[in-house]
């Protein structure tokens, strides 16, 4: 029997890529999932293979840079699976017009617009700073802890040429980390280089 089995994890970007590929394998380890991502459909697709498993799951629509869909995304996490154990926050965009058609303006950021720097910024950092800090506070509450999962990317060390604010947002996200480690509980775990 697997130590997460019975689990209530939560995947944001959960409707495909790395989010959907880890809700399934949690639920494969027997955890309930909470799928959310700002494409619903994808996140119900998501929630469709996870049933099929034979786990529970919803499926949710949010944008993780409003604080507010966040606190309902978690709010409602409990409401229907009766917790968060763990979160894996995998909702991220690698340029501004993500999921839009055309190419991203891959341009120096000398020429970068500063609407499309804050779209990025956004989502893949304070979108990971909102879901932590709602997931943990819940943690906290409920007196059992849990696990965080942030995904950053090797963009997070090494410079991205023409989407630098990528880069940029990947090591605020490990910095991130590294940091909520340290205002945790002394059980808490500790985030590796």
């Amino acid at each position: 029997m697997s130590e997460i089995a019975g689990r209530h994890v939560l995947v944001t970007g959960g409707a495909s890529g790395i989010g959907r590929a880890t809700a399934i394998r949690f639920a494969e380890e027997g955890a309930n999932i909470f799928v959310a991502d700002r494409y619903l459909r994808g996140a119900e697709e998501t929630a469709a293979q996870v049933k099929k498993l034979g786990r529970r799951a919803c499926a949710h629509q949010v944008d993780t840079s409003d604080e507010a869909q966040v606190d309902a995304m978690v709010a409602r996490m409990v409401k229907e699976l009766g917790g968060v154990d763990i979160v894996v926050a995998a909702a991220g965009i690698s340029h501004a017009h993500y999921g839009e058609e055309g190419l991203p303006d891959a341009v120096p950021l000398t020429e970068k617009s500063f609407a499309n720097w804050r779209k990025v910024i956004s989502v893949n950092l304070d979108g990971v700073f909102l879901t932590d800090r709602a997931c943990a506070r819940e943690m906290l509450k409920s007196g059992k802890g849990g696990r965080i999962i942030n995904i950053a990317s090797g963009a997070a060390r090494i410079p991205t040429p023409g989407v630098g604010e990528y880069s940029v947002s990947k090591a605020g996200v490990w910095m991130l980390t590294k940091v909520l480690a340290t205002a945790w509980p002394s059980t808490a775990s500790r985030p590796t280089q």
